[in-house]
């Protein structure tokens, strides 16, 4: 009978417990928010997952008198250079003024000049009167290609609109600013070969370590203006990954404004081409 009474109240305690406890998990143990990551201030870059990388060419205008000639010098070039190992030592110098310009003969000839129009894009190029910290791997092939004509390289920073637009319509003969090889690009310009490639890579904090578009919903993505970056991210909220995510485009003119936005919080995280992630975060 003892025994019997016990067993009933074993039960009755069991019930209760299971009753108290499944009710617990209904509303009071329901599983906690995520944490916002801590921030390290240490930033990391990685391929985008699934996306293909970007040819890079030099545009020469359809209106340039000599724009055969100023397309075969630059192909010349191009297909004498080791564009990719170049580029990764200067990426890996710590003193890149005049690295590339160094390495050659610069000349000017009384010959014509060629008007070359960039939009600073680092490691490609920098901007400013030539010869006073202009530098870069596009100013290094374009001062050869002008010494194989015996004409005289005269660099031009602009906005890329500017520029694009000025070049297309007959101002300046050269676009030269790691422009990405389009559909579009190819029916406003004559094209050169491709002489750099490269993947779109998220810079973000290594606490957070992003490697795909759908792991930055709702973030501010910080973008290069007019670069394949930004067309991916486009595409990704417009009807991809980031589609109602409530992420947003925060667009810089330079990679190196884009770094400060991530660092002062202007963007979350910034999207940029591999060589240009590569020299922001060993600059």
């Amino acid at each position: 009978m003892a025994g019997s009474l016990i067993k009933k109240r074993l039960a009755f305690i069991f019930a209760a417990a299971l009753t108290v406890c499944t009710a617990s998990l209904a509303v009071g143990c329901q599983p906690a928010e995520d944490k916002p990551v801590v921030k390290s201030g240490v930033y990391v870059s990685n391929q985008i997952e699934g996306t293909d990388p970007s040819g890079y060419v030099f545009c020469v205008s359809r209106q340039a008198k000599n724009a055969e000639e100023l397309l075969s010098a630059i192909n010349g070039v191009i297909k004498s250079t080791d564009c990719g190992s170049k580029l990764s030592a200067y990426i890996a110098n710590t003193n890149r003024r005049e690295f590339f310009l160094g390495e050659i003969s610069i000349e000017y000839p009384e010959g014509e000049a060629i008007d070359i129009c960039t939009s600073v894009y680092s490691p490609y190029q920098y901007s400013g009167p030539y010869g006073n910290g202009v530098d870069g791997l596009d100013v290094y092939l374009w001062v050869k290609a002008a010494n194989t004509l015996g004409m005289k390289p005269a660099f031009y920073d602009f906005q890329y609109e500017y520029a694009y637009g000025a070049v297309r319509d007959g101002k300046y003969d050269v676009f030269a600013t790691a422009v990405a090889n389009t559909a579009e690009i190819q029916k406003d310009f004559y094209v050169s070969d491709v002489y750099s490639t490269g993947y779109q890579r998220i810079i973000s904090d290594k606490n957070e370590n992003y490697t795909k578009l759908d792991e930055l919903k709702g973030k501010r993505i910080g973008v290069i203006a007019n670069s394949p970056g930004e067309t991916i991210v486009e595409e990704a909220i417009a009807g991809g990954a980031l589609k109602d995510s409530g992420a947003v485009i925060v667009p810089y003119d330079t990679d190196a404004e884009g770094y400060a936005g991530l660092e002062d919080g202007g963007c979350d995280v910034l999207i940029t081409d591999e060589s240009s992630a590569k020299y922001l975060l060993n600059g």
